[in-house]
């Protein structure tokens, strides 16, 4: 048997990365992790042997999904990432990425967006044609009465495939995952041919090896995660969650002391007492208080962004270490 190379599956937590394994594999679906609740089920990136064809094996790599109940996004990242840098290291082939998304979503989430863009980040645009999106559960939309659903749900596909086709310059695909009269299984394998086809393409080309930017990055450049594309974009959306939720924490102060004034003022009123100083200067030095708060925590975060994730799980995965300065330094020999 031919081992062609390994293929990445992303997508949400319920998207059915471990039922397209299943189908693959053909394991049993407890073996593969396939939950039926909102939580996770995959923990950790996890690799699965199926054959492709008669001659032919692929190497299926499960992720967690970045909207997971147990981990953060950084870990996510990590885990995913150091998978990534040791193929490479190894030279071992990576196919591509399957992105598996639910048609059944009624809008596009913000999560998922965060997912298509990390993905984006992940490859770069050298890559963008390693990428398959894998739209899920149409067998749900095949199941309801509703003619208007039916209809609601092509005009989700329309509107997701022209978000796909700008998000990646034309140059990803988007398929179905099981069409009419076509068995999982099969659909699958259609899936994974897409990856299969463009290696062929490659190797026709001599275009044998082509690393994704993260991989380059990370090995070939030496970069610290941290730093790399993908990197910098969930440490920026980490930070701008951190300045979102103090902006509505410095607002409910506001009106807590608005409220709290004119109660006092109530009651000095009915006291026949004299009213203090507005409210206006309390908000301002409450806001200011925030303000210096806020601030004080994105460099925290910056600082910290190795040091409370990465260390526990970086000897695991990487011949990286994090050497307490904020960055990871290789493992010498013996170390």
């Amino acid at each position: 048997m031919e081992d062609v190379g390994f293929v990445l599956l992303m997508g949400l937590t319920g998207s059915g990365k471990s039922t397209f394994i299943s189908r693959l594999t053909g394991q049993p679906p407890q073996e593969t992790g396939i939950g039926h609740g909102l939580a996770s089920k995959t923990v950790d990136l996890t690799c699965y042997t199926a054959q492709y064809d008669q001659t032919r094996i692929i190497r299926l790599i499960d992720t967690p999904g970045f909207d997971d109940t147990t981990r953060s996004d950084t870990e996510i990242l990590h885990s995913i990432a150091s998978h990534l840098a040791t193929l490479h290291r190894a030279r071992q082939h990576l196919l591509g990425i399957i992105c598996l998304h639910r048609i059944t979503d009624v809008r596009l989430s913000g999560t998922a967006i965060r997912n298509f863009t990390i993905l984006k980040k992940l490859c770069g645009p050298e890559n963008y044609h390693k990428i398959v999106l894998a739209t899920t559960m149409w067998s749900d939309v095949a199941a309801l009465d509703n003619s208007e659903q039916k209809q609601a749900a092509l005009l989700r596909e329309e509107r997701l495939s022209k978000y796909w086709h700008d998000l990646f310059q034309g140059r990803s695909p988007m398929v179905p995952y099981v069409d009419d009269g076509e068995s999982q299984e099969e659909s699958a394998r259609r899936t994974v041919g897409f990856l299969i086809n463009n290696r062929q393409r490659n190797t026709a080309t001599k275009v044998y090896y082509q690393p994704l930017q993260i991989q380059h990055e990370m090995v070939d450049r030496a970069i610290p995660l941290e730093d790399t594309e993908a990197g910098r974009y969930v440490r920026g959306e980490i930070i701008s969650a951190n300045r979102t939720r103090l902006d509505r924490e410095i607002a409910e102060l506001e009106e807590a002391v608005i409220k709290a004034r004119r109660e006092a003022d109530e009651a000095l009123r009915r006291t026949g007492a004299k009213a203090g100083p507005g409210p206006s200067s309390t908000i301002r030095q409450l806001a200011a208080r925030q303000q210096q708060q806020h601030q004080g925590e994105d460099g925290e975060q910056l600082d910290t962004w190795m040091q409370n994730i990465l260390p526990s799980r970086t000897a695991r995965y990487s011949p990286y270490r994090y050497n307490g300065s904020n960055r990871l330094l290789r493992l010498r020999a013996g170390s």
